[in-house]
């Protein structure tokens, strides 16, 4: 029961910071699962990736209807990415399967560390205004073209 509960808890985080923070499944649910519930680095990731599906459609549905948001979403750069992403996801499959689960878990996290370390020192910068991928607002792309 205790650990449903705990379950239930990382799910509740991971989809409310992973839709507020475009984060959810590695940073949040992987850790939890393998510290909190006992699961092994590799089926948590599987199972934070199988978890990430119905949440990130969830978040991009209502993002697409929030009107502060939607303009700056750019529909070619999210096909190439996600594109990209499923040819990603058959190479990480294969070569996770030639690695243990602790060498995978010091490679999660030297890059969480290292991405940490730069997001904290970097300056912000002001966001650029390029309609690329056909999503921007009409006032943004008409802006575009002048």
């Amino acid at each position: 029961m205790v650990e449903l509960l705990v379950y239930a808890l990382v799910g509740l985080t991971a989809g409310v910071l992973g839709s507020m923070l475009g984060v959810g499944g590695g940073i949040l649910m992987v850790p939890a699962m393998v510290y909190f519930c006992g699961v092994p680095f590799k089926p948590a990731a599987a199972m934070s990736l199988a978890v990430m599906i119905p949440m990130a459609m969830t978040s991009t549905i209502r993002y697409l209807y929030n009107p502060e948001i939607r303009p700056g979403m750019k529909l070619a750069p999210i096909l190439l990415m996600a594109v990209l992403a499923i040819a990603g996801a058959f190479l990480g499959t294969e070569v996770s399967r030639h690695l243990s689960g602790a060498t995978l878990k010091k490679i999660f996290a030297v890059i969480m560390v290292v991405m940490a370390v730069k997001m904290f020192f970097e300056k912000d910068k002001p966001a650029a205004k390029k309609d690329v991928g056909g999503m921007a607002a009409p006032a943004e792309a008409a802006e575009g073209a002048r």
